[in-house]
């Protein structure tokens, strides 16, 4: 329960719960499936930003490919496999998570 200055009228106490539940009910499988792909987009956009970075950085040392030190989401190796970079992710207990993305 929660005390609320009702005003004129005083202190009220209210049921939290009865707001709680309200938002639960809100609660949908779309509602979910949106709340994620949201999610999962921003963290997606910013993988492939990182990526792109160190793509321009190695163009322009003239070089045909470069290593991230991220671990990606399969969405950001299928996006930038789609703009043609062939990219092979690793997993190394010593060196941590890395990419090659080459051109």
């Amino acid at each position: 329960m929660v005390l609320i200055d009702g005003g004129p009228e005083g202190f009220q106490w209210f049921k939290r719960e009865e707001k709680e539940k309200n938002m639960r009910e809100e609660i949908t499988a779309d509602w979910a499936r949106k709340t994620s792909e949201k999610v999962l987009g921003e963290k997606v956009k910013g993988q492939i930003e990182i990526c792109l970075n160190a793509i321009e950085r190695a163009v322009k040392a003239n070089q045909m490919a470069c290593s991230v030190s991220i671990y990606a989401d399969a969405l950001t190796i299928k996006d930038l496999n789609k703009r043609g970079f062939t990219v092979k992710q690793y997993d190394d207990q010593r060196d941590g998570s890395y990419l090659t993305i080459s051109w």
